[in-house]
């Protein structure tokens, strides 16, 4: 696949010869004057369809480095094309593989073997960086392999909730839940019924027996999210009481156990307090 190069110039008229010289080494050449006298955020991810940059100004002076910078966050290979009689400071970049400084004019020859080098350093520091990348990925899955059935085990004990609905109040563990009428009424259903999972409309028509009500999927939602709501206030259980999957239906989540009648001594003292 031929390599795509884009030329950043302010010198159009310049660019003759240097486009011909690539053209000719069998590279997709661009020419832009726009994308360097006015940079924008878009530019820039444009410049990312491109295997290298080609730099050129006038007056290498007149270089924006903040322009520069920006083009070296691109992970692109950069030649910044200079004149002889410019001063180049390339101290800032001699740690960025990135950045070539070439001076121009510069022969078709020596152009030739100049991007074949980048291109072929380029190559070799991403297979490098590759396979430094399997070695670590193959080293991080050893590591998890040998700790994955300790922390499998852990994963799978899951702290249980215990809870009981008495006198409009939701008691989970040790915790006091008031609740309003439709609140109690939503989790009496769930708790008293034989069904497990409830579809939206089948709550709908049991609490809402009146058949002129509107909005009652809204009401039932805001319902379930306000009890949701309360459970999370009120304790410092973050585990949703009531899950809602999608095509299936509303259930209480297996995490929260209810309390057989035998407790029932132990929810009154909560209630009301010890005799």
């Amino acid at each position: 696949m031929r390599k795509k190069i884009i030329i950043l110039t302010d010198t159009l008229s310049a660019n003759g010869l240097l486009q011909n010289s690539l053209l000719n080494m069998d590279y997709e050449i661009m020419v832009s004057k726009d994308i360097l006298t006015q940079p924008k955020d878009k530019e820039f991810y444009f410049l990312q369809n491109f295997d290298l940059i080609i730099y050129q100004q006038s007056m290498y002076s007149g270089l924006k480095e903040s322009f520069l910078d920006n083009l070296a966050l691109l992970n692109k290979p950069i030649v910044v094309l200079t004149f002889e009689s410019e001063q180049v400071s390339k101290s800032k970049y001699l740690n960025n593989a990135n950045v070539s400084f070439v001076r121009y004019p510069i022969s078709v020859t020596d152009l030739a073997s100049k991007l074949a080098a980048i291109f072929e350093e380029t190559a070799n520091r991403t297979g490098k960086n590759s396979q430094e990348r399997a070695v670590d990925s193959s080293m991080n899955n050893e590591v998890t392999a040998r700790i994955t059935p300790a922390t499998s085990t852990l994963v799978k004990i899951k702290k249980q909730y215990s809870f009981q609905l008495k006198d409009r109040t939701l008691i989970i563990d040790n915790w006091l839940i008031p609740l309003t009428k439709k609140e109690h009424q939503v989790l009496e259903h769930f708790i008293e019924s034989d069904q497990r999972v409830f579809s939206s409309q089948a709550l709908c028509e049991a609490i809402w027996t009146n058949a002129k009500q509107k909005n009652k999927q809204a009401l039932l939602s805001n319902l379930i999210n306000r009890i949701k709501q309360k459970i999370m206030e009120k304790t410092s259980i973050f585990e949703p009481f009531i899950l809602n999957k999608k095509g299936i239906g509303y259930y209480l989540n297996q995490e929260f156990v209810a309390l057989d009648e035998q407790n029932d001594e132990k929810v009154r003292e909560l209630l009301v307090g010890s005799v």
